[in-house]
């Protein structure tokens, strides 16, 4: 009798420890900042390759590079699971100015942005306008100039010039020849010239969507997909951010705007009722932004992956935790950045993003929809 009465003792002081925890969490919570990857999406037709037996495939309905049903109720998720953890923190109102929502110009990341707020902001009853349906709109903003968290390999000039010095280096010719083996199979298999990570990165993304669409992959990827083209592929994301120069394009502008939102926030500059913002973006982003703090493990980011910067006040001082869902846990994994602890105080992530911040010289600029 005694002993049973000592575990659900200690099965109670664990749960009140863990509810005290959550609460503490919940209680300092000052503002967070959401990156995710869109969902699960058909293949682009520029990334197709010419002896792929699943060439004719015409995706309808959802038609090249856009979201599947399954992507969508991907996305719909991420959405649910903020509502479920933040919700103490998010209020369930929606108000104008208690979310700011921005996705690159792709159909798929604007599709994926209005699922996730979806599933963050479900109607509450006065807010249902027409019985049945389950949804409010909430207007989000469409990133034109492409700066912020877009691809700069596709339309910046600047990145493309020094990506391409760098991949001619002596350091970046290295690395290019221990691949040249896998280039020239891959060459082969797929009938494309592939020479580059960026190349490999095509012909891994067109077979992830596809296997993920439930297609048959050729015979010739059982011998090394997914592993051995993803570590390959992942070079890309490592050389668009090997020098000072291509980071400060490539992921600069969005640390900039982390801290400076966040140290707004923390000072009243952003509207009061302002708690939560949301990047809609690609698995470069999320790639880039990992690699550029010292975090990024050579997977790709699935559909969905997910960067959540919450920003605490904690006993006074102000800093983040950083939480990455690859969905190899249920949970997201609580991260820690090199040069910090898991609470990363707000002056010290300055100090060590602070190479990465564009200058006068860091400029692209793009307007038009991708795809």
């Amino acid at each position: 009798m005694k002993t049973t009465m000592f575990l659900i003792y200690a099965f109670l002081l664990v749960c009140a420890t863990c509810f005290e925890s959550a609460s503490s969490d919940s209680d300092t919570l000052v503002f967070l900042h959401v990156l995710f990857r869109h969902g699960n999406r058909t293949p682009d037709r520029t990334s197709l390759f010419p002896n792929d037996p699943n060439i004719n495939e015409t995706y309808e309905p959802f038609g090249y590079s856009q979201l599947t049903t399954k992507g969508k109720k991907t996305q719909y998720e991420i959405g649910r699971y903020l509502r479920e953890t933040y919700g103490d923190f998010i209020p369930a109102q929606y108000t104008p100015d208690v979310v700011y929502a921005i996705s690159t110009n792709f159909k798929r990341t604007k599709m994926s942005l209005e699922l996730v707020l979806a599933g963050l902001f479900p109607p509450l009853e006065s807010d249902i306008f027409t019985e049945g349906l389950n949804w409010q709109p909430i207007p989000f903003n469409v990133e034109q100039q492409e700066e912020l968290i877009g691809i700069p390999l596709i339309y910046c000039s600047n990145f493309v010039r020094q990506y391409y010095k760098f991949m001619l280096s002596l350091e970046g010719k290295a690395i290019l020849d221990s691949y040249q083996n896998l280039y020239q199979q891959l060459s082969n298999y797929s009938g494309l010239a592939v020479t580059s990570p960026d190349e490999v990165l095509d012909v891994f993304e067109t077979l992830e969507s596809e296997q993920d669409y439930g297609l048959e992959l050729p015979e010739w990827t059982s011998e090394i997909f997914p592993d051995v083209p993803e570590e390959a592929a992942s070079r890309y994301f490592e050389f668009a951010t090997v020098t000072p120069g291509l980071r400060r394009l490539a992921i600069g502008k969005f640390l900039k705007k982390i801290l400076d939102d966040s140290v707004a926030k923390t000072e009243g500059l952003l509207p009061e009722e302002r708690k939560i913002s949301l990047y809609s973006a690609h698995d470069f982003q999320v790639a880039i932004l990992l690699n550029s703090l010292g975090l990024y493990d050579k997977r790709m980011p699935p559909y969905g992956a997910t960067v959540i910067f919450e920003i605490h006040n904690i006993d006074g001082v102000y800093g983040l935790k950083l939480l990455y869902q690859d969905y190899s846990e249920a949970a997201p994994k609580l991260l820690t950045i090199p040069g910090c602890t898991s609470f990363c105080e707000i002056d010290k992530f300055a100090e060590l993003i602070a190479d990465d911040f564009p200058g006068m010289a860091d400029i692209c600029t793009f307007t038009g929809e991708l795809m």
